[in-house]
Formats: C-alpha cells, sequence, structure tokens
C-alpha cells in the first residue's frame, strides 16, 4: 500500500484550508525524504527514522546523518485494495523481485536522486518552534493510518521534539494601556483619521482588543449580531470553529454605542458596486467593516494599531496584555483560559 496522503487530506475535517495545506506540505516533505532513504512505504517508518528526521531537522544545512535502511521486510499482511504509493507504478508492490530493498520502487533510482537533493535542501536547520510543527503534522497523520488500519502501531507515540528557548510575549503597562485606549487631547490629534465614524469604529476595536482579549481574526470576523449590548456580551468563532461568549467592558461597551450612533448618520450602502467592490446583499453585515464597505482585515487592524499607538505595539500584544493583567488583579487562571478560547 501507499501513503494514502490524498485520503487523510480529505480525512481532516475539523481544521481550516490553511491548516489542512500545513499538514499536507509537511507530510510530503517527510515522505519526499524518506524515498531519498529508500523508505517508500509508511509500514517501514519507525521511531528511530523519525528521529533521525528531527535531528537533520535542527542540523546545520548541508548537514547529513546517516542511518542504515530499516531492515525489517514488508508486512506479509497485504490490503485487499492493492493501492500503491501515489505516482508509482503496480510493480512497486514487487519489488524485490528487482533485487530493491523492501519498499523502494524500482525504476525510480534517477528520480530518487532528485529527489534526495529536494529532500535535504529543505531541512535544517529549523527552529523549534518549526520542528514542533512538523511533529505535529506527522502525529496526526501516523495516528490516523493506525485509526484506520493501514499500518500496525503509531511510530510516533510519545515521540518528543525539542521545546528550544521560549520568549515571554509582551505586555503592556499600564501607562502604555491608557496612552492607547485614552490618549491626552494633544496625542490624540494627530493619531485621528478626523472622520467621526472611522474614529469611533477604531475606539471600539482597540476596546475589545484589550477588555475582551480577542483574537484579530475573531474580531474580524465579528457580525452586527454577534454583539448584545443589553448583556454586555459578545459571541465569537475562535479556532476549531469552536463558540464562545466574551464579556464586554464598559468601555467597550460605551465605544461600542458611540461607533453604533455615528454609523446612524451615515448612509446605508445599497447592493451593488461600493468604492470599486461588490457587496454581496446575502452575506451576514459586517460590525466592522473598512473605507470600500468589506469586513475588515488583519491588516487594517494592524493599520489602526499602529496609528494610534506611539510605539511599536502587535495588535496580539493586547490580547496578552487582557490575560496577564487579569491574572495580577487575582482571576482563575481557567477562568482566563476560557475567556482566551483555550481548550487547556
Amino acid at each position: 500500500m501507499g501513503w494514502d496522503v490524498s485520503q487523510f487530506e480529505r480525512s481532516l475535517l475539523s481544521v481550516t484550508d490553511a491548516t489542512r495545506a500545513l499538514y499536507v506540505r509537511e507530510i510530503q516533505r517527510f515522505i519526499a525524504w524518506s524515498a531519498s532513504r529508500g523508505v517508500n512505504l509508511p509500514e517501514l517508518v519507525d521511531r528511530s527514522h523519525l528521529r533521525l528526521f528531527l535531528a537533520e531537522l535542527s542540523a546545520p544545512s548541508g548537514t547529513t546523518l546517516s542511518r542504515t535502511t530499516p531492515s525489517r521486510t514488508t508486512p506479509s499482511r497485504t490490503r485487499a485494495s492493492g493501492r500503491t504509493a501515489p505516482g508509482h507504478t503496480s510493480d512497486s508492490t514487487s519489488g524485490q523481485t528487482s533485487g530493491h530493498t523492501p519498499g523502494h520502487t524500482p525504476g525510480h533510482a534517477s528520480g530518487q536522486a532528485s529527489s534526495s537533493q529536494s529532500a535535504h535542501a529543505e531541512l535544517g536547520p529549523k527552529s523549534a518552534a518549526t520542528i514542533r510543527r512538523i511533529l505535529s503534522s506527522l502525529r496526526r497523520y501516523f495516528g490516523w493510518l493506525a485509526q484506520t488500519g493501514r499500518i500496525d502501531h503509531d511510530p510516533t507515540a510519545n515521540l518528543s521534539a525539542p521545546r528550544g528557548a521560549q520568549r515571554l510575549p509582551r505586555v503592556m503597562n499600564a501607562d502604555q494601556v491608557h496612552q492607547l485606549l485614552d490618549p491626552a487631547e494633544a496625542d490624540a490629534a494627530h493619531r485621528m483619521t478626523g472622520d467621526p465614524v472611522t474614529d469611533a469604529r477604531d475606539n471600539a476595536i482597540l476596546e475589545l482588543l484589550y477588555g475582551s482579549g480577542l483574537r484579530v481574526s475573531e474580531l474580524c470576523g465579528l457580525d452586527a449580531g454577534s454583539i448584545d449590548l443589553a448583556q454586555r456580551s459578545v459571541t465569537v468563532w475562535g479556532k476549531g470553529a469552536k463558540e464562545r461568549r466574551v464579556p464586554i467592558s464598559e468601555p467597550a461597551v460605551d465605544a461600542l454605542h458611540r461607533y453604533l450612533r455615528a454609523e446612524v448618520a451615515r448612509a446605508t450602502p445599497q447592493p451593488g458596486p461600493v468604492g470599486g467592490a461588490m457587496v454581496d446583499p446575502r452575506e451576514p453585515r459586517a460590525l466592522f467593516r473598512n473605507k470600500r464597505e468589506r469586513r475588515i482585515t488583519a491588516r487594517d487592524v494592524r493599520r489602526i494599531v499602529d496609528r494610534r499607538s506611539s510605539e511599536p505595539i502587535h495588535p496580539h500584544t493586547m490580547r496578552h496584555s487582557f490575560a496577564t493583567h487579569l491574572l495580577d488583579g487575582g482571576a482563575d487562571l481557567r477562568v482566563v483560559q476560557e475567556l482566551l478560547g483555550h481548550a487547556d
């Protein structure tokens, strides 16, 4: 049987398109590297093979670590489907008759040389975070192979990756928060756009980022119906398409009231071309929109923070600050995790 990457990709129903593409890319990287080592079947992958792969990811560029091809033979039990690895001919199932290592595809030697060069060109040195991400992809893939009976056991079980040095996230102090959310009149003059609706929108965005600890993606995805000002709460869709309800701070409620009132004076755009773009009347009304009346983007949010802050601050810093300031104020860790939408 082959690697069945396409079937694995179709099984990923609970992840985003970007995450699915990342899984497939990392697995294909591993498959190309494995082919350069004469391992063309997932049944031949063991812990030592995976450890060697992870070691080469962290090795300096151009370094190739050595290990003999796994001595195990192809498992005797066969699959009824008779599937072969993608791109291989059916002759690969009888590779031993041509004097090749089990799992080594006959007639593939020339392609293997270029595959080896390509695989090694993509390896090392990788950061510890990147190695952990790649290992996570491999765990998901080999776990799926084991669960679906394609392999006898999961070789990634209990396999660990280097943690590396951990950088503490930056946290804003009280003065920085005050300057960003309540700037002095002299400072505010050159940081505002001069448009009442835009300035009110920006105030509401900053208050939600800090006061509710929203991710930028969550804020950009808010619809007009996501906000319940009477209950002082907002419903957001976090990672993994998980919905959660988050309280809104009093300053954020006030900022949202001012923003919504300011919008009343602006005529509701009609379906059709707006600023060179088409607005689909069937789409939910976005809470925050840009000048083209399209849903606000992460880049728009970054520009707002850059314009309103006197020093470089990443929008995600406001989320870290929200959590840290709550904990410093005596909030329970588990409550803060739930507010942030962390699974654990």
